[in-house]
């Protein structure tokens, strides 16, 4: 999905079909700030592509003090807002449960910059106005 939306594939397809050529800017991985917020098993093998992506990792976890994995930078979910601010892009692999309920809100969106990400996995965890809220390159898309 990052690498789809990274490199247009779907303003691509788009085109295709319309049989229309449209020149592409496409965003580098390398040397992006990826923050992943919930690093369970999912979040652990994402990571360990984005770092393959030479990418800076920073992780959110309930634990952080007892996380072991590739992500050196580990904060605790307190710590969410600040992480939105300097993140390039931002993953939300959070479980499903009302500890976790809506954790993404207007704060933590503002915080994200024009060339943020933000992509839900579990989209009940957000709420109704970051639902319809995808960033990438400064573009706002419906998700």
């Amino acid at each position: 999905m990052l690498l789809a939306l990274t490199r247009g594939i779907g303003a691509s397809t788009r085109a295709g079909i319309e049989r229309a050529w449209r020149a592409q800017t496409y965003v580098e991985l390398e040397g992006r700030t990826l923050a992943i917020v919930g690093l369970g098993a999912i979040g652990e093998q994402f990571a360990q592509r984005a770092a393959n992506w030479g990418m800076r990792l920073i992780g959110i976890n309930g634990h952080p003090e007892t996380y072991v994995g590739v992500v050196e930078d580990v904060r605790g979910l307190s710590e969410l807002l600040a992480v939105c601010e300097i993140a390039d892009i931002v993953v939300d692999l959070l479980p499903s449960s009302t500890a976790t309920d809506k954790v993404f809100g207007d704060a933590e969106l503002s915080a994200l910059g024009g060339g943020s990400s933000i992509w839900a996995a579990v989209p009940p965890l957000m709420s109704p106005r970051s639902l319809t809220v995808l960033s990438m390159g400064g573009s706002r898309r419906g998700t």
